[in-house]
């Protein structure tokens, strides 16, 4: 994703096939179904997961809020519709 927040336009997708080399081009045929910001999340379909998993091995369990070490906190949270 390219990040085009100053024109307005919100982040756009770009692909490549050489990381290394850096060269990136924009997707073709394809866009986003809504505008994306910074700190946007994308969800991941199952297949893309397993493949993640695959490479990168299991992630350890999450540790519920309660057993973390954190000091108290202060100002808005968000909600799920």
């Amino acid at each position: 994703m390219i990040d085009q927040i100053s024109k307005g336009a919100g982040s756009k997708p770009f692909v490549t096939e050489d990381l290394v080399g850096g060269h990136f081009m924009p997707a073709p045929n394809f866009t986003f179904p809504v505008l994306f910001r910074h700190g946007s999340l994308l969800p991941l379909q199952g297949d893309e997961y397993d493949r993640l998993e695959k490479a990168f091995g299991k992630l350890p369990a999450a540790k519920a809020q309660s057993d973390l070490d954190l000091p108290p906190q202060s100002g808005s949270r968000l909600k799920d519709k």
